[in-house]
C-alpha cells in the first residue's frame, strides 16, 4: 500500500521514481522522469527539466506536488518533452539530439504504458504544461506529436493562461491552484 502523498512531506519518505543519464544521486544533464509512486498520480508535461531531482526538488517540483495534493492524487509523475537540463530555455540545444530524444520516448511509452496497465487508474489524464516555450525550438512541436502518439486513450488537460498558452506548476496564487484543468488536444 502506497502513502498518501502529503505537501511538504519529508522527501526521503517518498517511493520515488527517477531517471536521469548520472547516477541516481546526481541531477545530471538530462531527466526524462521524476516523480512519486501511488494509484492515482497527476502526470505533467512541461518543456524540459530544470534543477529538480528527488533529493532536491525545484519550485515546479513542489508547485506540481502541491496542486496534486490539493486536487485529490495520491502521486505526480513529470515528464518533459525534451529531456535536456537547461534553466533558461535559450540553452536547449539549437539542434535536435536524436539519441536523447529517444531516450526520452522509451521512458514515457514505459511509464504510460505502466499506468494504461492499472487497475486503479481512473483517469487518464495528462498535464500539457509546456507555455510559450514549446515555440523556443523547431524540435520541441515534434517531440509533442511522437508524445501525443504514446499517449493514446490520454485526455490532454491544462491551465490556459493568456492567449490560450499552458501554464506550467510554476505560477503561485490561489486562483491557479484552485482553477480546473481544461480539456486540450
Amino acid at each position: 500500500m502506497m502513502r498518501k502523498l502529503n505537501w511538504r512531506n519529508k522527501y526521503e519518505d517518498y517511493n520515488w521514481i527517477y531517471e536521469n543519464d548520472a547516477s541516481k544521486d546526481e541531477p545530471g544533464n538530462s531527466r526524462f522522469i521524476l516523480g512519486t509512486e501511488g494509484d492515482n498520480p497527476l502526470i505533467c508535461f512541461g518543456v524540459n527539466p530544470s534543477t529538480g531531482y528527488h533529493k532536491e526538488p525545484d519550485a515546479t517540483l513542489q508547485r506540481l506536488e502541491e496542486y496534486a495534493c490539493k486536487h485529490g492524487y495520491d502521486s505526480w509523475i513529470m515528464l518533459n518533452l525534451y529531456p535536456q537540463r537547461a534553466t533558461n530555455p535559450n540553452d536547449l540545444h539549437k539542434n535536435f539530439c536524436p539519441m536523447l530524444h529517444y531516450k526520452n520516448i522509451e521512458v514515457i511509452s514505459e511509464t504510460l504504458e505502466r499506468v494504461r496497465k492499472k487497475q486503479s487508474y481512473k483517469n487518464l489524464l495528462l498535464w500539457g504544461a509546456w507555455g510559450k516555450l514549446i515555440y523556443k525550438r523547431d524540435y520541441l512541436s515534434t517531440c509533442l506529436d511522437e508524445i501525443k502518439d504514446k499517449a493514446q486513450g490520454f485526455e490532454w488537460y491544462s491551465h490556459l493562461g493568456n492567449g490560450a498558452h499552458l501554464l506550467s506548476p510554476l505560477p503561485k496564487g490561489s486562483k491557479f491552484y484552485k482553477k480546473e484543468l481544461t480539456p486540450l488536444l
